[in-house]
């Protein structure tokens, strides 16, 4: 007799489909990345060892959602711009899709790195950056071994686990989520600042 978990796995097996989506790009004068990964259960940002920026997307959805989904990349001047299409990964208000979006960034000093998402969670690992902008809602952020000028980030209800960085401004901020905050390398007259709103 099979199980109702069983049962419940083949039904979505049924309905879903794997996605594996793999692309390099060029960095030439790239020195900044702007990602949006609102349509992604977890994305991950890290030093690779490609001169090469890889990107892959993995996972299951919907046959519907699978059938369409892409990371668009979109280059202008300096800034590479990344996204799930399409970003809205449900159908009548139930998601419908796992996706785990790994970007593998070559070894070099960048400019900027801003990257957000809604309800996922955001992993930023081994980066050298001027500039790391990191938001999400209920998502959870979690970066460690980075070296970084500025380093602003945001959530709403998500936790948040910051761990191994070297930089000048630190500001953290929360509203009802946990901070956990470790093994900071600041340089002179850092600022580190941890905001609970009160509404």
């Amino acid at each position: 007799m099979l199980c109702a978990c069983t049962k419940l796995q083949n039904i979505q097996d049924l309905w879903t489909k794997q996605v594996n989506i793999q692309k390099s790009i060029k960095p030439d004068q790239i020195d900044t990345i702007v990602l949006d990964g609102n349509n992604a259960e977890t994305v991950e940002i890290t030093q690779g060892n490609s001169d090469e920026i890889l990107i892959h997307l993995s996972g299951n959805a919907s046959s519907k959602i699978a059938d369409g989904v892409n990371v668009n990349a979109e280059t202008s001047a300096n800034t590479l711009t990344l996204g799930i299409h399409p970003l809205d990964g449900s159908e009548n208000g139930v998601t419908l899709s796992d996706l785990n979006l790994t970007i593998q960034l070559p070894e070099k000093r960048w400019s900027s790195i801003h990257a957000k998402a809604t309800h996922g969670n955001l992993h930023v690992a081994r980066i050298k950056t001027d500039e790391l902008l990191l938001n999400t809602s209920s998502g959870s952020i979690k970066t460690e071994k980075l070296e970084t000028g500025k380093l602003e980030l945001t959530t709403k209800y998500g936790a948040a686990l910051v761990s191994s960085i070297q930089g000048d401004s630190i500001a953290l901020q929360t509203q009802t989520g946990n901070i956990e905050a470790s093994d900071f390398k600041a340089k002179p007259s850092p600022s580190i600042q941890r905001t609970v709103p009160l509404n």
